[in-house]
C-alpha cells in the first residue's frame, strides 16, 4: 500500500485530521523555503554559512519532513537570508473541499481496514508543539 492511500484512508479518521494538517504544513514550508533559496541563486551550502549551520540542515529544513520542520524563528532567518520574509495565513476555504476530495477517493479503500483494530491513538501520538511550525 503506498503512503497516499493509507494517506486516504487515514484522512476518514476525524482524530488524525489535526495529524495530517501538520504534514501538510511542513512540506508547504519546506517548498517556499527552498523556492525563496532557489530564487535568490543560493547553493544550501552559501546559506547554511550565511545561518551558521550546515548544509545537510538546510537540506533537511527542504525535505518537508515533519520531523525536520525548522522553528519559526529559524524559518524567518532562513527567508530573510534569501531576501525574502515569511507570511502566515490561516483560513478555512480550502478544508471542506479537501475533506469531500479525499473522503471520497479512500471511501473503497477505507472499507477494506477493520476501524478498531487498524488504527489506535498510540499509532498517531502528535509530537511537541515545538515541532509544529506553520500551517
Amino acid at each position: 500500500m503506498s503512503f497516499d492511500s493509507f494517506a486516504r484512508a487515514a484522512s476518514k479518521k476525524p482524530h488524525l485530521k489535526l495529524a495530517f494538517a501538520r504534514v501538510e504544513g511542513a512540506r508547504r514550508m519546506a517548498d517556499t523555503l527552498a523556492g525563496l533559496r532557489q530564487e535568490a541563486r543560493l547553493t544550501q551550502k552559501q546559506l547554511g554559512k550565511i545561518l551558521g549551520v550546515s548544509q545537510a540542515r538546510i537540506s533537511q529544513v527542504e525535505s518537508g519532513l515533519l520531523d525536520h520542520a525548522p522553528s519559526i524563528d529559524f524559518a524567518c532567518a532562513f527567508a530573510a537570508a534569501c531576501g525574502g520574509r515569511l507570511e502566515f495565513h490561516a483560513g478555512r476555504d480550502r478544508w471542506p473541499q479537501l475533506g469531500t476530495e479525499l473522503e471520497q477517493a479512500a471511501s473503497a479503500l477505507a472499507e477494506a481496514f477493520d476501524d478498531a483494530d487498524f488504527f489506535t491513538d498510540e499509532d498517531f501520538l502528535l509530537e511537541p508543539e515545538s515541532t509544529l511550525k506553520s500551517g
